[in-house]
Order: structure tokens, then C-alpha cells, then sequence
């Protein structure tokens, strides 16, 4: 096995394999080859079996967050709930809602007032239109609250969750921008709604994320609003219930009329954590995905992904040691060649996804196999194309006519006439 290591035609066979590799995988005919493929698995992630078969309702409970479902409560009605919410201190507020538009005074002078004599308050803001391709961390407009219902203490942050603007109903949330910029504003960027709440509950929160310096951080899902956070729902919103939201970071949002409404699909959007990969209904309310978030900042649990460049070395790291491999089993057993690689085939590609799945549970670390596990999948066939390219133009080189050492040899003398 040493010698095909050390094997200069390794070498050559590896980079004739990466080089078809990259071929067939950039070339315009694959994208509308596979695109009935590219489809169907376009919005899955292989690390979303962690979530949804290992995690799933698993983790503890988290203490910092309480999630409260404002209903379809008015805005006068939703004041008097922040009133009384407030009066037991939490440390601060997210409201998941956004109030564009004036209605009424009756309405609006009490929201105004609340809003204004709460410790701490966070709004969402609506961060709208991708027309830069080349850049999905820049949005065209943010809509938000009228500024009446802004003060000192009231602050916003955008709830944008990257999702396709075109399928976003089946697109599932993975990740975050803890933040964007706005089309033609020269102001900092805008935090995201999670973030901007772990500001005002630990200022230190955030910059231990911004230190991370990732344009998007993945959701480290806890799980549902019943199983993984303190709930109270929209009619539990009463004096004798709230002493547990007290230096807690609150989050208020929509979640149905009811927790009884669980057909009210309004807001809802794909998790992880769905074991329904059909995608025939969405699993989890906008502000519990905010509060999984929250979550994730608060008590550091992000999750790190390998960089491109260490996936690319390791994927031809793998493709170099295949084809070695390849060479030994062609010298050593040819009649069981296909048989044995095949087999070898499936033992790799197990052995990475099972590793990926551990490192994900154990540790939140997303190991980028794709690129391996490609190689792993075509390597053989490439290296069969490559081969019996090689053996061919051996042969032709081999029978080809030799034209005598003395024919090409200039006679002495005079030039001829």
C-alpha cells in the first residue's frame, strides 16, 4: 500500500479525478441535470437529525426566557398585559410585533404610554427586499413602528430569518445575521431582534457574538415553546402568574389565538426540529424562533461549522487515499475490484455521516463532509473513466508506427535541388 502513496501516478490519477470532479459538477448541463434533484433536497440538512430525533424536547428547560402569547389582543389590551408585565420587573421585553401604521387614539395613546413607562423594550422591525444577489446580508428597506411609539427606552431589532423570499413557506430556518445592513443607510447595521434583546438582558452577550464574527450564526434549537420555555399563554397574563417573568428577558408574540388554536398556521415557519419532512404544515411560531435564539446567545451555545478551505484539503485528502486504494485492490484482487469498492464505498460514506451526526450532538460542530462524501460517491467511476483513458492511450502510443532515426536525419553536404 506504501508504494501507491508514494506513487507519482496517484498523484496524476487524483488530480485527473478532481479536475472531472469539478467539471461535471460546474458544468451548465449539471445545473439543469440535476435540478429536479437539487429540488427536492434543496432545504434539507443532514445536522437537522440531530434536532429532530436527538434533541426533541430532551434539553432542560430554559429559566432566562418567557415566552407569552399575545392573541389577538388589541393594542389597548396589549398595553394593559405590558403594564402589568412590567410592574414585575423583568429585565427586559421583546415585543414580536410590529405597529407601522397609526389606528385610533383609543387605541394608540395607551400602547404609546406603556411602552414608554416599561423598563426595557425591544420591537420588531421588518427588514424587506434582497436585490443585491451578491450580497444576502444587505436589504433594501426596513419597515418599522411609527415613531410615536418609540422613546429612550425603547429600542427595535430586525426579525429578517434568511429565509427564500420565493419559497419561504417551505424554507426552513437555520440561521440568523446577528446583523444587516440597510440599502442607503449610513447608520450601523441593524441587530436582529434576538440580539438586540440579549442587550439589554447582558450587554456582554453581544459582543461575545460579534466577536464571533460570522455574518450568520445558527439557531442552536432548544425545542418547542410547551417543552423547552416557561409559557404563559394570553389569558394567564393575570398578577398571580407573573411573579416567575421577574429578571427574566420576555418575549411577546403571536402564537394563535390560543395554545388551544394549534390549526392557526399565521407566523409559523419550518424548524429543524420538524419530524414532518414532507413539509405539509410549518411546527413553530415566529417568536419561539426568536426565543431558540435568544437562547443560543445567552448561554453560548453556538454552533461552529468547518471552514470551506479544510473541507476542500480534506476532500482531497480522501480522494487521494481512494485512489490508492483503488490502485492496491486492482493489483491485489482485480476479479473483486467493483465488489470490494462498492463495498468500501458504503463504509466511508456511513462512517462520515455518523461522525457528523456525533460531532453536531456532542459537541455543535457541523463537519462539512459534502465535498467527501462526493468524492466518495463518484471517485470510482471517474477513476474507471480515467484508467481505461490511460490503458487506451497507452495502447495507441504503443502500436503506433515508429518512422526510422535515419529518415529524419538530415543528409550532409549540399542542400538538394
Amino acid at each position: 500500500m506504501w508504494k501507491y502513496l508514494r506513487s507519482k501516478r496517484t498523484v496524476y490519477s487524483t488530480l485527473t479525478i478532481l479536475a472531472l470532479f469539478a467539471a461535471v459538477y460546474y458544468s451548465p448541463g449539471n445545473i439543469e441535470i440535476f435540478d429536479p434533484i437539487k429540488n427536492a433536497i434543496s432545504d434539507f440538512d443532514f445536522t437537522d437529525v440531530v434536532f429532530y430525533s436527538f434533541r426533541n424536547g430532551d434539553t432542560a428547560i430554559d429559566t432566562n426566557i418567557v415566552i407569552i402569547n399575545i392573541g389577538n389582543l388589541r393594542r389597548a389590551e396589549l398595553a394593559e398585559k405590558i403594564r402589568l408585565i412590567n410592574a414585575f420587573e423583568p429585565k427586559v421585553i421583546g415585543l414580536d410585533a410590529n405597529f407601522k401604521s397609526e389606528r385610533t387614539p383609543e387605541q394608540d395613546t395607551p400602547l404609546v404610554n406603556a411602552l414608554r413607562e416599561a423598563k426595557s423594550i425591544v420591537l420588531a422591525a421588518q427588514a424587506k427586499g434582497q436585490s443585491d444577489e451578491d450580497n444576502p446580508y444587505l436589504r433594501d428597506t426596513l419597515i418599522n413602528s411609527h415613531p410615536k411609539f418609540f422613546s429612550p427606552n425603547v429600542t427595535y431589532g430586525h426579525d429578517d430569518l434568511l429565509l427564500d423570499d420565493q419559497n419561504s413557506k417551505a424554507t426552513t430556518v437555520r440561521k440568523i445575521a446577528p446583523q444587516l445592513s440597510i440599502r442607503g443607510s449610513e447608520s450601523k447595521p441593524v441587530p436582529a431582534f434576538a440580539v438586540k434583546i440579549a442587550e439589554k438582558f447582558n450587554p456582554a452577550l453581544v459582543e461575545r457574538i460579534l466577536k464571533r464574527g460570522n455574518e450568520a450564526e445558527r439557531i442552536n434549537y432548544r425545542g418547542y415553546a410547551s417543552k423547552n420555555f416557561i409559557t404563559l399563554d394570553v389569558d394567564q397574563i393575570t398578577p398571580e402568574n407573573l411573579a416567575i417573568v421577574r429578571g427574566k428577558a420576555v418575549l411577546m408574540g403571536f402564537m394563535g389565538a390560543t395554545f388551544e388554536d394549534v390549526n392557526n398556521n399565521e407566523d409559523k415557519k419550518w424548524s429543524p426540529m420538524s419530524r414532518d419532512l414532507s413539509k405539509s404544515l410549518p411546527d413553530m411560531h415566529g417568536v419561539v424562533v426568536h426565543a431558540n435564539f435568544l437562547s443560543t446567545i445567552i448561554r453560548g451555545d453556538f454552533i461552529d461549522e468547518m471552514s470551506d478551505w479544510v473541507a476542500t484539503v480534506l476532500g482531497i485528502v480522501v480522494c487521494f487515499l481512494n485512489v490508492a486504494l483503488f490502485f492496491y485492490v486492482e493489483e491485489k484482487a482485480p476479479e473483486f475490484f467493483g465488489g470490494i469498492i462498492k463495498l468500501l464505498q458504503f463504509i466511508e460514506a456511513v462512517t462520515l455521516m455518523f461522525a457528523s451526526i456525533l460531532l453536531m450532538y456532542n459537541f455543535d460542530y457541523i463537519f462539512g463532509f459534502g465535498l467527501m462524501l462526493g468524492v466518495i460517491i463518484l471517485a470510482p467511476d471517474l477513476y474507471e473513466l480515467y484508467e481505461s483513458s490511460y490503458r487506451f492511450l497507452k495502447t495507441k502510443l504503443r502500436n503506433a508506427p515508429r518512422i526510422p532515426l535515419d529518415k529524419l536525419q538530415q543528409p550532409h553536404g549540399a542542400h538538394q535541388r
